[in-house]
């Protein structure tokens, strides 16, 4: 199915200088922008948080503010949104089409069968790692840029 409508539930973080989630929001606004398809009203946004996801779903459906399909932002989101939407009797993907950006694997035993945007922390540590004693052995000393990798994993939520 090819969906026109996409929003987005999602949390942030920023302390110290360090920010964490706005890259895919901005990324996925972007994008929306490009194809005239970017509605401010269908992005939620929040703590990185099970209990801000939930919130912001139940709050999100009451007022009528989901796009057709959404983008949850993280594990932790996407499982407070997906317990409010069963709560308010949505069916996920009938009523609200669901993609999980899945950051880490904590979902896998809930919804092993959902659509999901994987990326893989794996890699992420091994090449920082990677990066890290290379530096410290001097072994490098110009900037690198790393290319992680994501994987689209097609399910019954979407």
């Amino acid at each position: 199915k090819q969906y026109r409508g996409i929003g987005y539930i999602g949390g942030g973080y920023e302390h110290g200088g360090v920010r964490i989630g706005g890259r895919l929001r901005s990324g996925l606004r972007r994008i929306l922008e490009e194809r005239g398809l970017y509605d401010p009203t269908v992005f939620h946004v929040g703590d990185i948080s099970r209990e801000s996801g939930y919130t912001l779903a139940r709050q999100a459906a009451r007022e009528g503010r989901l796009a057709e399909a959404m983008l949850l932002g993280s594990d932790e989101v996407a499982e407070g949104a997906l317990e409010a939407f069963r709560e308010l009797g949505l069916r996920v993907p009938k009523d609200v089409a669901v993609i999980i950006y899945q950051d880490i694997q904590t979902l896998e035993s809930k919804w092993p069968t959902g659509t999901c945007i994987e990326m893989f922390p794996d890699y992420i540590w091994e090449n920082a790692l990677e990066i890290l004693f290379g530096r410290i052995s001097q072994k490098r000393t110009q900037a690198v840029t790393v290319v992680v990798p994501t994987h689209i994993r097609i399910g019954d939520t979407a």
